[in-house]
């Protein structure tokens, strides 16, 4: 994925849990190395699990 890719898709997901994401959305996305599970909520997690990404400006 090169660093444009990268920065579309941190815009596209941005605008995806403005629009249209109410509570919660579960994704299963197959890979070359198998499923991956994508979750997405409005609920607060134990947040030192994850890395925070800052989308670019528009």
């Amino acid at each position: 994925m090169t660093d444009d890719e990268y920065r579309e898709l941190l815009r596209l997901l941005t605008r995806y849990a403005e629009t249209d994401l109410d509570q919660f959305d579960h994704w299963e996305i197959e890979s070359s190395y198998g499923p991956v599970y994508v979750d997405f909520s409005r609920s607060v997690p134990d947040t030192s699990w994850y890395t925070k990404v800052v989308p670019p400006a528009s």
